[in-house]
């Protein structure tokens, strides 16, 4: 940051909040890259990975033959998700993370009538918020760093709080430094976040496959 940078910003507000905000998001972005990531159990290296090909216990469920794009998958596909939990678990906890292409398909699915399935006119209730959309039943939230459509790939992950933990090691941490770079009157700004994302309980929670061809 240069102090002709940090000097107008000092009458106009806080410069340095407007970075930092940046900055927060660039490391929740590359987080939740992380976390939804394809390597499976990571170690000390990475956080396990949600959308990894194998997670030795978790219910998974596969589109139907030939169905490998995010428009072919169908409310059969979503009820046998659902369904594949243990009753035992399926206690209205598990919450939806699906990818944006995933959640635009889901958007057009319509009954025989041509209702559209997820919202309000098909779900008994048009004061449903739509910024929370929800998904046979449970609640939908869309990230933009789930895996890409693709054979095989993960492409919706219903998820109960107890099979999976985000551990925050040191939370946020900034700091302002005038010192390295004084001679050409630049401040360097650094943050940091140190977390980590384990299974635990993987037998609570399903995935959904795209079909392998």
């Amino acid at each position: 940051l240069s102090e002709e940078f940090l000097s107008d910003g000092r009458s106009g507000g806080s410069v340095v909040q407007q970075v930092l905000d940046q900055h927060a998001g660039a490391h929740g972005l590359r987080w939740e890259a992380a976390y939804t990531g394809t390597t499976a159990v990571a170690g000390t290296s990475a956080p396990d990975g949600l959308c990894a090909a194998t997670v030795t216990g978790c219910n998974d469920t596969s589109a139907g033959s030939g169905d490998t794009t995010f428009a072919e998958v169908d409310i059969n596909d979503l009820i046998d998700v659902v369904h594949s939990i243990p009753a035992q678990y399926r206690d209205g906890r598990q919450q939806w993370i699906v990818s944006s292409g995933f959640a635009q398909a889901i958007a057009k699915l319509a009954d025989s009538t041509t209702r559209l399935f997820q919202y309000g006119q098909a779900t008994g209730s048009s004061a449903d918020s739509p910024f929370m959309p929800r998904l046979m039943g449970y609640p939908m939230h869309v990230s933009s760093q789930m895996p890409a459509e693709a054979a095989s790939a993960v492409t919706a992950i219903l998820l109960h709080p107890d099979s999976y933990v985000i551990a925050d090691r040191t939370g946020f941490t900034s700091q302002l430094d005038p010192f390295t770079k004084g001679s050409t009157g630049e401040t360097v700004l650094r943050t940091r976040m140190r977390s980590d994302g384990r299974w635990l309980a993987p037998w609570k929670s399903a995935r959904l496959k795209l079909a392998a061809s």
